[in-house]
């Protein structure tokens, strides 16, 4: 099981990011492959503010 923080989600929400495609690829991998991934629900709020923030409530929307 891995354990996600929220800069790794943030920067696969958002596409301008400068890790996006390293994020996206990593939790795409982690997917393939089988691996249990844990959020802490505080996390997730974490994360929804700073997409909101950044990119909107459509893409924070999309996120959830």
């Amino acid at each position: 099981m891995i354990l996600v923080d929220t800069g790794p989600l943030v920067a696969a929400a958002l596409a301008g990011d400068v890790n996006h495609m390293r994020c996206v690829e990593l939790f795409t991998s982690v997917h393939l492959a089988g691996e249990l991934l844990a959020v802490p629900s505080l996390v997730v709020t974490e994360a929804c503010y700073l997409i909101a923030r950044e990119a909107g409530p459509k893409v924070e929307a999309e996120f959830v």
